[in-house]
């Protein structure tokens, strides 16, 4: 996934933000198809340039992350599901 260089921070940080939700998005309609992902930013810490000269992408967008896709050899088990209060404290306005 790739997004522009920014100059302005808050542009930055939502271009960010839009890669991770259609990473996300991607992730979710291949494991709907039966395909193993993983989602990769560790190759970038240190070949980020060669990648991305590889895929013959601009200088001007920069890679976020890598999302390895196949056919996995076999599916895990999903693990049990968490209460949704011990993973969700309600800080409201009672």
């Amino acid at each position: 996934m790739c997004v522009p260089k920014e100059s302005d921070p808050w542009a930055w940080k939502n271009s960010i933000s839009d890669a991770a939700a259609a990473i996300e998005n991607f992730i979710l309609a291949a494991c709907d198809k039966g395909l193993g992902t993983c989602w990769l930013t560790g190759p970038l810490k240190t070949r980020a340039r060669m990648i991305a000269s590889f895929l013959d992408i601009a200088e001007d967008f920069e890679i976020v992350a890598i999302v390895a896709l196949g056919y996995p050899d076999h599916k895990p088990a999903m693990p049990p599901k968490k209460d949704i209060h011990q993973k969700v404290k309600w800080l409201g306005f009672d």
